[in-house]
């Protein structure tokens, strides 16, 4: 699995100018998966979700469940919200 979120973190909305880019994201995704080969799963599903933006749509690409696919995705988000913070901050 990938980096665990810290027990104290706590997703909040940010600012529209505070949010990442899309080639933040997809490199974000890229090098963890370099760093970490067990993220292929949700590399791989949240790649999907930025090209096709719809749980349907993935859910008849994939056949994996969509209460499944809502997990991840969930995780995923978080994830990256706590990615983007690090980078703000500066941090490794």
């Amino acid at each position: 699995m990938f980096q665990e979120l810290p027990i104290n973190y706590d997703p909040k909305d940010q600012k529209y100018d505070e949010l990442p880019t899309l080639d933040w994201i997809t490199e974000t995704l890229d090098n963890e998966l370099i760093h970490n080969t067990t993220f292929w799963y949700n590399h791989g599903i949240y790649t999907l979700y930025l090209q096709h933006k719809k749980l349907e749509t993935l859910h008849r690409l994939t056949k994996i469940p969509k209460y499944s696919l809502r997990i991840t995705l969930k995780e995923m988000k978080e994830w990256l919200n706590y990615k983007w913070k690090q980078y703000k901050n500066y941090e490794k």
